[in-house]
């Protein structure tokens, strides 16, 4: 492609130089600017190795990576730092350092041997804080701010660098669920406004599939590529799961748990819009298989009283009802029959 920024051709990774040493080979790849991309694989598949040697922290075993045409081997070790920020899952932890002073770092490469920062470092150090959204702590301590906080720090730092492509592993590991989604939304800014290539690595396979442009699944010796649809429309998906109690739902995009139950456990709903939906949900959570009408002896009713919703259980002819869900749910685990 016109506008590839990172390639790899017939890439080997592990330690040492023989082949037989590697953890994955035969790596080839492609990447392109203005786009956020996540990796998944499982624990100890080599995500981090791979991430390592993408930045030039690692060496190959074997194997080119290509950054705008020009081997990775070309560019000494300050030139790379202009091309490549890494973003470590290491917690970083500093006392008596300003979240200010953090960020200035991140201008490393362009300050000379003597490290000085100009007025341009200053500038883009403090326009850095404000793409993460925390200008604010310019003058707080690290060590006296959140962990979410902290992130955006680090976050800040790799833009300031003022790369062209930026790695990270696992940048939202040990969040909170809504700052979790706070620096994916950081990210997402950064591909579309400045048109930087960002490739994460991470477990939270919602978050993978609901923002990003491709995912990469390094399974079984090779690497699967694709928009997140074209991933799950190939199975791939459930083949990462593959191996646990977990599996994809193609109907819905939920990833389901499989019952410790084997037996089957049919029941009947009738009702409709939100309420209803959800109740499914319940069900199922429940290792119920759920069929919308009332034919079958266990039939769940949704009606209004006065506005608000109530759920009537008719179970053989017995009749009992719930102002909840979680009611519902407790009712029918004691007294359900087929």
């Amino acid at each position: 492609m016109n506008n590839s920024i990172l390639n790899t051709k017939n890439l080997s990774i592990g330690y040492g130089t023989d082949i037989k040493g590697s953890i994955f080979s035969g790596i080839n790849l492609s990447f392109i600017r203005g786009e956020l991309v996540a990796l998944l694989g499982k624990n100890g598949i080599g995500k981090s190795t791979l991430l390592r040697t993408l930045c030039g922290l690692q060496n190959p075993v074997c194997g080119d990576i290509i950054i705008n045409a020009h081997n990775i081997n070309s560019f000494s070790r300050n030139e790379l730092a202009q091309k490549i920020s890494f973003v470590s899952p290491v917690a970083v932890r500093i006392n008596n350092m300003k979240v200010f002073d953090m960020v200035l770092l991140g201008r490393y490469p362009y300050t000379g041997w003597f490290g000085h920062a100009g007025t341009n470092d200053n500038t883009i150090a403090y326009e850095s804080l404000e793409m993460a959204g925390i200008a604010n702590l310019a003058n707080r301590y690290v060590n006296e701010i959140s962990d979410g906080e902290r992130q955006r720090v680090i976050i800040a730092r790799a833009i300031a660098q003022d790369t062209e492509i930026i790695i990270m592993d696992e940048p939202t590991a040990f969040l909170d669920l809504p700052n979790k989604y706070q620096i994916i939304k950081i990210l997402k800014n950064l591909v579309e406004t400045k048109k930087k290539f960002i490739l994460f690595s991470t477990h939270d396979l919602n978050i993978a599939l609901q923002t990003v442009s491709k995912i990469l699944i390094m399974s079984q010796g090779k690497i699967l590529e694709g928009a997140p649809e074209d991933l799950i429309l190939n199975h791939a998906i459930n083949n990462l799961l593959s191996g646990s109690d977990l599996s994809f739902n193609y109907n819905t995009g939920d990833i389901n748990m499989h019952s410790a139950s084997s037996e089957s456990k049919l029941i009947s709903i009738a009702g409709e819009g939100i309420e209803l939906f959800w109740t499914i949900k319940a069900l199922e959570r429940e290792g119920f298989t759920v069929e919308c009408d009332k034919s079958h002896p266990s039939c769940i009713l949704i009606e209004k009283n006065n506005g608000a919703p109530v759920w009537i259980c008719q179970n053989n002819n017995q009749r009992q009802m719930f102002n909840n869900i979680y009611d519902l749910i407790h009712y029918i685990n004691l007294n359900y029959s087929d």
